[in-house]
């Protein structure tokens, strides 16, 4: 279906009179490309209203208003402009007097035979507006009151994700039939709701669909790919007629505030109409942006292949026990992919951000306990494995490492849980899951202890057996007395805790030494070995 298109053969005072004679808010603006408008008439209403002076006519809204309004009143002048057909908005307006007033606009765009104008047609809907919290077709949320449920919910506080949903056939439906039209914004609000129940849904005045959810920022694309299958999907107009949307998507994710996460979703929604993408959009600040994107959401893909095609392996580093002169170890995940060895500090920080360090842990536990007769027989007291803040956010995380112990009958004591200070950050939760792994039997360590000054605060609160010094310091000892004075506190501090230390990153003879004098307990660096193939431990334990 489509419109047919007219030139008119008018002057401006006549067009302007067309619609004056029917409207009393009227605004007739001359188009000048590439993106500018330029006040031709206006209504004593709409210059009271908008607080214009005689003066301002034959000015343009970047000579008249500051910087994102004049940009804001372009992008929607200039939507009407590219869609070729009325567009329609609400927003808020201070009057001459500086009363708050909210006030929709239709803006109408119009070719004569010489020029392009946009007539803006706006009628005062304070009163109205303040009431009204629902559409009264689709029964979602108006956007003031969608936001208003945004924030009610809380969902600023957590992994917030906008998408802003828009259909190119509507915008004609709104132009010829009301009766069909209502009916397909009926089906489409369905579809989300049952896509996204219990989360706040709005539509605009332009027809157009926002979406608020949180969850795991990796998969908010693949959501948004399921809604835009969903909403395409034939929608029955007629007895035997169907119609198929064109849907286009524009998301936002980790932005500032609701009013950036909002704007820029509809920025993306733009550049997904302009480019008429098949797939959603997603709003990123450049270039750089979208290449790091892409490339996490690869190696996001990759990483699961690769826990199915078993291509992880586990490394481990001996740690030298100075009482005792025996040794642990920590076990290291390592990836040998098809195209060759992959970084952990290159995959470990994308996995993290999705749920896909948790089955990387577990895959951890289970691989040395599927191992622990031979890591026993080299005379090992412990292995630690790196434990995810991702983990505690499982409140059966105690059963599922037990399970996995009880299958390979390997008493927990045997195993040490290295944990970092981003785990504490939700103090109350981490105290009383690390209660529990400590009850079963569990060692806990606190990892990159050092680092972080806040840790100092709680650390007395927290049911440790170790902390680990982070190798940073130990690096820096030998060229700054203030690294040492610190490497010194922080024994003292963990000895009158009561808990043992160990220090990473021990590189020479003199580092060891001096470690030793100071009481530390356990030491871990290249000095004693590298992480090694489990085939290579006893080399390695060996020859330290």
């Amino acid at each position: 279906m489509k419109l047919e298109k007219h030139t008119l053969l008018v002057d401006e005072d006549t067009l302007f009179s067309m619609f004056s004679n029917i409207v009393d808010i009227v605004f007739l603006m001359k188009y000048e490309r590439p993106a500018s408008f330029r006040y031709v008439r206006f209504s004593s209403r709409a210059k009271n209203l908008a607080g214009l002076h005689e003066s301002d006519l034959g000015k343009t809204f970047e000579d008249i208003y500051q910087g994102k309004l004049a940009e804001f009143l372009t992008n929607r002048y200039l939507e009407a402009i590219n869609r070729e057909t009325p567009v329609s908005y609400i927003d808020e307006m201070n009057t001459i007097d500086s009363e708050l007033k909210y006030v929709e606009t239709v803006l109408i765009p119009i070719k004569t035979k010489q020029d392009t104008y946009v007539v803006g047609l706006t009628r005062d809907i304070t009163t109205e507006y303040k009431t009204i919290t629902h559409d009264p077709v689709t029964q979602l949320a108006v956007p003031k009151y969608f936001r208003e449920l945004v924030k009610e919910q809380s969902l600023l506080n957590e992994d917030l994700h906008i998408i802003y949903i828009s259909f190119d056939q509507l915008n004609i439906l709104k132009t010829i039939d009301e009766y069909y039209l209502n009916n397909i914004l009926k089906i489409i609000s369905t579809r989300l709701q049952e896509q996204f129940p219990n989360v706040p849904i709005s539509i605009t005045e332009d027809k157009e669909f926002i979406v608020a959810f949180s969850g795991d920022p990796s998969t908010v694309y693949d959501v948004s790919v399921k809604t835009k299958s969903l909403l395409e999907q034939p929608i029955p107009i007629m007895e035997d007629e169907e119609l198929s949307l064109s849907v286009y998507i524009g998301i936002s994710y980790e932005q500032e505030d609701l009013e950036s996460y909002i704007k820029n979703a509809y920025k993306a929604l733009l550049t997904a109409q302009t480019r008429k993408l098949n797939t959603p959009h997603i709003f990123l600040q450049s270039d750089k942006d979208l290449l790091q994107y892409l490339k996490k959401k690869t190696l996001a893909v990759e990483i699961e292949k690769a826990l199915l095609n078993n291509e992880f392996d586990l490394h481990y580093q001996p740690k030298y026990i100075i009482q005792s002169k025996k040794y642990s170890a920590e076990a290291l995940i390592r990836w040998n992919s098809k195209s060759g060895m992959v970084n952990p500090n290159d995959f470990i920080p994308v996995a993290e951000e999705t749920d896909l360090i948790i089955k990387i842990g577990y895959w951890v536990i289970e691989e040395v306990c599927q191992s622990f007769e031979q890591l026993q027989s080299l005379g090992l007291e412990s292995v630690a494995v790196n434990i995810s803040p991702k983990h505690f956010e499982q409140e059966d995380f105690p059963c599922q490492i037990m399970k996995i112990l009880d299958k390979y009958e390997v008493p927990s004591s045997f195993i040490e849980l290295e944990i970092t200070e981003n785990s504490l950050l939700n103090v109350e939760n981490t105290i009383d899951t690390l209660n529990r792994l400590r009850s079963l039997g569990f060692k806990l360590v606190l990892d990159d202890f050092g680092i972080f000054y806040s840790t100092l605060s709680y650390l007395k609160n927290l049911p440790l057996h170790k902390i680990k010094i982070d190798r940073s310091f130990i690096s820096k000892m030998e060229e700054d007395q203030h690294y040492k004075e610190i490497v010194k506190m922080i024994i003292r501090l963990a000895k009158s805790l009561q808990l043992e230390i160990t220090a990473e990153g021990i590189e020479d003879q003199a580092q060891r030494t001096y470690l030793e004098e100071l009481g530390c307990d356990e030491l871990q660096g290249y000095l004693f070995s590298k992480p090694v193939p489990l085939h290579l431990l006893k080399t390695a334990i060996g020859s330290s």
